[in-house]
């Protein structure tokens, strides 16, 4: 009994101790939580005094006043919108004593330094763009002055330690976060994208001033000045098509992009360059041109060694090609560009519109996003795509296999494809790949075009016509091809103006592709030129010569894919070694 009850008393006073020591700790816890939260700061920010209106100063006075500001900037107790007000008053008092110009500017310029230190709110963003806007009229209309940061002794008339081309891109930095962190369907979206127009034309004014600058005595540096704002400029155009500009924008796009290819010394600078001039170029379809560039630029073999941002904009531009490689009616390579897009579901996040998943770690590749208005219809990327591969495919698809994801497409809609009631895209195309298997062209153009066809894809690309006219020799085309490889086997002859009637053929279209399948050897066949028919030949390839002839082509294909090995691996331990 005795050992029981001493256990009792034991633990009790186990228990109070431990209640006690429990309480002392969170006394010591709250007691270091309150004097983090008043820190005690030895050093004292001095408080800016404002010039009297009859008070007299001098040029020095104002650097003095100045570099006080300066001094305190970035301190924590630091209040920015008061040092904004007496900047104000103090370049007010500069316009009343008729001062000179010099002294506003470098105000101006100050202003603009500390606005960037604010957290950038929409009203603080337009105070930066109207104090820009103001500083850039300044300089143009006072060509005298001379502002940039290479300026080893800075003259009280005439020179200013300064990067106005800094200032500029950062604005554009901003303007560019500002969009991606506001709600694109919004009114607020709508009103902030206005302010484009607006930052353009400050660059196109300070563009104008430096071009003029370009002819004094230092040339490299204002060619490294122009090389900037050139690309800044660039940056604002390459996306948009014509309609949006009062001249011709290829024009002006090929004579900023060769000055940088002539006077930029930076390896990025000439890839990013090079890309902005193939996106412009294919959006407008120069595809010769933009095909001429991108093999010229070799960038397809450096790419891998590039930022984020550069690898994003190649992607871009090589879907922009394999567009317009399209509406020129060159399908195979349009295919062929837009192939290595598809598979994984990583489409967003290869073209910088989207992050498929948002953890921790990716939070950093927010900054590579961009904004809603330069995205790429996705839809329209699968639907060319899927086109694409629809007429290479089906006229091949006994022999061999040639779009792994179309024939997904193809398995996954044939199990849910419904012929009457057809909304989506992909069940469009499938409905039209139906009828392309049976050689049926006119009901192939009806499913690919149609009111429902145009609002979610057609209506995209400002040339619809055209494309309209290439889509439907093509289907016709390969609708002629089909009808071949089935019926060779159960003709003896064809008559080729009958073919031309069937399809809608020219004569001479018919005769160009019969001899096209002779001389590949896909047709077993020769051409009566008196009687205009074809008389086809029964004897066939046996199945192992057709077997043999796939042999080879894998072959073929799995050594060009190891030449494509060796030459990247021999070209990254280059890399490396230097």
């Amino acid at each position: 009994m005795y050992v029981y009850f001493q256990r009792r008393k034991t633990d009790s006073q186990n228990k109070t101790t431990t209640k006690r020591r429990a309480e002392e700790r969170k006394h010591i816890q709250r007691t270091n939580v309150e004097s983090l939260e008043e820190p005690k700061f030895t050093e004292e920010i001095p408080k800016l005094e404002k010039f009297d209106n009859d008070e007299e100063i001098s040029y020095e006075d104002i650097l003095k006043k100045l570099n006080e500001i300066l001094s305190i900037r970035g301190k924590r107790s630091t209040n920015y919108h008061d040092q904004l007000e007496y900047l104000n008053h103090l370049r007010q008092y500069v316009k009343k004593r008729n001062l000179t110009v010099e002294i506003d500017i470098k105000i101006l310029l100050i202003q603009i330094i500390i606005s960037f230190d604010y957290h950038q709110k929409e009203n603080n963003y337009l105070n930066i763009l109207d104090y820009t806007d103001e500083l850039v009229t300044l300089i143009s209309d006072n060509d005298h002055i001379d502002i940039s940061e290479y300026l080893k002794e800075e003259s009280i008339l005439y020179n200013l330690h300064d990067d106005v081309i800094t200032i500029i891109l950062k604005i554009n930095d901003e303007f560019t976060k500002l969009l991606r962190n506001i709600d694109h369907h919004s009114q607020n979206y709508i009103e902030r994208l206005k302010d484009e127009f607006r930052i353009c034309s400050i660059i196109n004014r300070l563009k104008i001033y430096f071009e003029l600058k370009s002819h004094d005595n230092n040339k490299i540096i204002q060619s490294e000045h122009l090389c900037k704002i050139y690309l800044c400029f660039i940056e604002h155009i390459y996306y948009k098509y014509d309609k949006t500009f009062d001249q011709s924008s290829i024009v002006l796009m090929n004579h900023l992009c060769k000055y940088i290819y002539t006077n930029e010394k930076l390896n990025h600078v000439h890839t990013q360059a090079n890309l902005y001039h193939i996106y412009h170029s294919s959006l407008h379809d120069h595809y010769n041109e933009a095909r001429n560039l991108m093999l010229m630029s070799h960038i397809q073999e450096t790419i891998h060694f590039s930022n984020i941002s550069t690898q994003i904009l190649y992607n871009r531009t090589m879907v922009q090609l394999g567009l317009c490689a399209f509406r020129f009616g060159e399908v195979h390579e349009a295919h062929q560009i837009l192939m290595n897009l598809q598979p994984g579901n990583r489409m967003k996040e290869l073209l910088g519109q989207n992050i498929h998943i948002m953890n921790t770690s990716e939070i950093k590749e927010q900054q590579h996003l961009l904004p809603y208005h330069m995205h790429i219809n996705l839809q329209l990327i699968e639907c060319i795509y899927l086109i694409s591969a629809m007429l290479i495919e089906i006229p091949s698809i006994r022999k061999q296999s040639i779009s792994k994801h179309y024939r997904i497409v193809m398995c996954q809609g044939e199990k849910q494809l419904t012929f009457e009631s057809m909304e989506t895209m992909r069940e469009h195309i499938l409905a039209a790949s139906h009828a392309l298997k049976v050689a049926d062209w006119n009901t192939c153009v009806n499913y690919l075009i149609n009111d429902k066809m145009n609002k979610q894809i057609w209506n995209l690309m400002p040339q619809g016509i055209k494309i309209f006219e290439m889509l439907i020799n093509k289907i016709k085309e390969e609708s002629l091809r089909i009808y071949l490889f089935t019926n060779a086997t159960i003709f003896d002859s064809i008559s080729i103006p009958s073919l031309a009637d069937i399809f809608e053929l020219s004569i001479k279209q018919v005769y160009e592709i019969i001899c096209k399948m002779i001389i590949n050897e896909e047709l077993m066949a020769s051409i009566e030129d008196l009687n205009q028919i074809v008389i086809l030949n029964q004897n066939r390839s046996s199945q192992i010569q057709i077997l043999s002839a796939e042999l080879m082509e894998k072959i073929f294909q799995l050594y060009e894919q190891n030449q494509k090995l060796n030459h990247f691996y021999s070209r990254s331990s280059r890399q490396l070694l230097k």
